[in-house]
């Protein structure tokens, strides 16, 4: 490479992308390297049936993205100025079971309960107090999502100083599975809460928090549908692909690397930088 950057990230994902705004935004000189042929990662859209239909490639939803500064506050202007916007229907999820009976969650809480109590009025009230529970501790927990965490020493001794702290400490230790059953009662209210969470062992220690904190969060800032990808910047114009030689590996590899543009008008810009190739081969 015959520039040089302030900044190298490995992987144009989401996490790296909006890594790199932020860091362009502060003035940063950023080159994101990526080895597909389209940026984005688990929030890419591909057509991987057949022409015309479109699908997400891993991501069904942006659930925990909706509490977070990016979107709240709009840090980027992904929405204002870039076209992104987000849909929250009212039915979250629903589960099948084999008798032919559903549970469905909604966004609204109190329908949710409704839908619980079919199966169960004592786990419909459990899902209710349950929820309200860890309405009361939730912004906390999003401000400490979405802020340098402290040491996991200096975490433990604050947590440890509190009631709530401790059973939050507790929550994090157990599986999904015992957490969910010290609530509720019936199997098939159990079965949708655990099927509900991240692709993870609900009977897993350490699992519990999960469980915690997903359809809470779910049912204050909603679903978080994308209904529309942020555009292009107009000020990023793509230049030709140039090829440069990179250190030995055992193997060929080809990666493209998107550039931060360096004018300050596009600091907060999606990335859709300026692309070139660089090809790597053994010796």
């Amino acid at each position: 490479m015959s520039k040089t950057y302030d900044i190298v990230i490995a992987g144009g994902g989401h996490n790296g992308l909006v890594a790199a705004c932020y860091l362009a935004k502060a003035g940063q000189s950023v080159c994101v390297v990526e080895k597909n042929d389209k940026v984005g990662g688990g929030v890419m859209t591909r057509e991987l049936t057949v022409p015309g239909f479109k699908h997400d490639v891993c991501s069904v939803a942006h659930t925990l993205l909706q509490a977070n500064p990016l979107l709240r506050n709009d840090e980027l202007e992904l929405k204002a100025k870039f076209g992104l916007k987000y849909i929250n229907p009212d039915k979250m999820t629903a589960i099948f079971y084999d008798d032919g009976s559903t549970l469905e969650f909604y966004t609204d809480l109190e329908r949710t309960c409704q839908a619980i109590a079919k199966f169960s009025e004592r786990d419909a009230e459990a899902y209710r107090r349950f929820n309200h529970q860890v309405f009361q501790n939730l912004d906390m927990l999003v401000m400490g999502m979405f802020n340098t965490p402290p040491s996991a020493s200096h975490q433990a001794l604050i947590m440890e100083q509190s009631q709530v702290g401790q059973e939050l400490m507790r929550t994090q230790a157990m599986s999904a599975w015992d957490y969910i059953s010290e609530w509720f009662e019936n199997d098939k209210v159990k079965i949708a809460r655990y099927a509900s969470e991240a692709m993870m062992n609900p009977f897993d220690n350490g699992t519990g928090f999960g469980f915690y904190i997903i359809l809470p969060l779910m049912h204050r800032y909603g679903v978080g549908i994308a209904r529309r990808k942020a555009s292009a910047c107009s000020t990023c114009t793509p230049s030709a692909p140039t090829t440069s030689r990179a250190a030995p590996s055992a193997g060929t590899r080809s990666a493209k690397r998107w550039h931060t543009p360096s004018s300050t008008t596009c600091a907060s810009s999606p990335p859709t930088w300026t692309t070139t190739t660089s090809s790597a081969s053994p010796g």
